[in-house]
């Protein structure tokens, strides 16, 4: 007998975030609905996706790679176009608004489907508000950076132009005029702000999934949406729990302290000192707390392009020589859940492993940098701010009562 579940499509198009949250929400959708799951090509060959599609029924799409070309939107009108043509799902369920995909995705949604609702869930409560300004400050640093390799600081500022005028170029080429080349139409209302995800000031999506009763307001009046907003519990929570045990196998938790700081990495070790001294202060103090746990370190999967990386390496394992590397391509969650305590600034690690109750989830704000205090607003998450009046005694370690209501 023919499967009269309707469809739902779930779009993820962060390879490491799809661990950290889709994957969960898929699985809980499958007991109600028949899936297509649209991920990155990059995923193709990923062992954990293949544990996943070996254990649960639902139809896998690749999505080409993304470049900075007229081709790649052809291709992704295409796609999208097909599928909804042939499934038309009655949900649809996208991971964060403001990417070239979601927006090919939602918009082609509403033009040739009638009764599909098109929701957004995040990754988090993390930077939403900040990320202009983080942007400028990357590039800023960026400037700065390639400054420095030519032995010419004072043209950091020549190169933060180009950064910025480059940046603007590519976003009016990808989400404008690209669009209206490949759609024969403007996806979105002409913006200077950093969301596209507005049409005749109306959004492109019908709902926006939070957690927290204050996301509603933060996240809502951050990117100026007036729509449906539903909070409902981190999907990880709510997951089968045999879920963990197909993708990571039968990993215990053990006496690990596992440390993935999201801000370290990036730049050359003379621009990262100031940085590396910190972390390895508050690693040496947790030793000495900890006497009796291994200590592993992970640094972001985007530290790779750092040709300075290797010299951090060797600087942090100087420092402290019990520490144990792992690359940055391992998988972070399954270093997680061996580990009793997960220790970063604001990484999404830290946001997904607050809902395992026999973790101890530890953020430090080393004031550093715009959003290095995301942390404070989850009271799963010890929160601690690391400045000049930072002091050993004040490393209290304990299971912080949850007051978040994600349940």
């Amino acid at each position: 007998m023919k499967d009269l579940k309707p469809f739902v499509f779930v779009i993820e198009i962060n390879d490491y975030l799809f661990f950290t949250i889709s994957i969960y929400l898929l699985v809980s959708l499958l007991k109600k609905y028949q899936l297509v799951l649209f991920v990155n090509e990059s995923l193709k060959d990923n062992k954990n996706l293949k544990k996943l599609t070996d254990n649960y029924q639902f139809k896998l799409v690749y999505i080409p790679k993304q470049k900075k070309y007229l081709k790649s939107h052809f291709k992704l009108n295409k796609l999208f176009t097909k599928h909804l043509k042939k499934f038309k799902p009655k949900f649809i369920f996208q991971c964060d608004f403001n990417s070239v995909e979601n927006m090919y995705m939602f918009y082609l949604a509403t033009k040739f489907l009638k009764n599909c609702n098109k929701i957004v869930y995040l990754s988090s409560q993390q930077r939403l508000s900040n990320q202009k300004f983080l942007q400028y400050d990357l590039r800023k640093q960026h400037a700065i950076f390639f400054a420095n390799k030519i032995n010419f600081l004072s043209l950091w500022r020549f190169f933060f132009i180009f950064l910025n005028l480059r940046g603007s170029i590519n976003k009016y080429l990808n989400y404008y005029f690209m669009p209206l080349i490949v759609l024969k139409k403007f996806p979105y209302s002409f913006s200077l702000k950093f969301n596209f995800h507005k049409k005749n000031n109306k959004t492109l999506f019908d709902t926006l999934i939070v957690y927290k009763e204050n996301e509603k307001k933060l996240i809502g009046d951050c990117i100026d949406y007036q729509g449906q907003i539903v909070k409902t519990i981190m999907p990880q929570i709510n997951s089968p729990k045999e879920l963990n045990q197909i993708i990571y196998n039968d990993i215990k938790q053990n006496k690990n302290i596992f440390i993935a700081p999201s801000s370290i990495g990036f730049y050359s070790i003379d621009k990262e000192k100031k940085d590396l001294d910190k972390w390895i202060y508050i690693i040496s103090l947790l030793e000495l707390k900890y006497a009796d746990y291994s200590f592993i370190l992970k640094l972001h999967p985007n530290t790779k392009y750092n040709q300075d990386y290797k010299n951090i390496l060797s600087y942090i394992t100087a420092k402290l020589p019990k520490l144990k590397i792992y690359p940055q391509s391992f998988c972070a969650e399954q270093l997680a859940i061996t580990s009793e305590i997960i220790v970063s600034d604001v990484s999404t690690l830290l946001w997904w492993a607050s809902s395992f109750e026999a973790k101890i989830v530890i953020s430090f704000d080393f004031c550093n940098f715009l959003g290095s205090d995301d942390m404070k607003n989850y009271s799963s998450i010890l929160y601690f701010k690391v400045d000049e009046k930072f002091k050993f005694e004040d490393l209290i370690i304990s299971k912080p009562k949850v007051t978040d209501n994600y349940k």
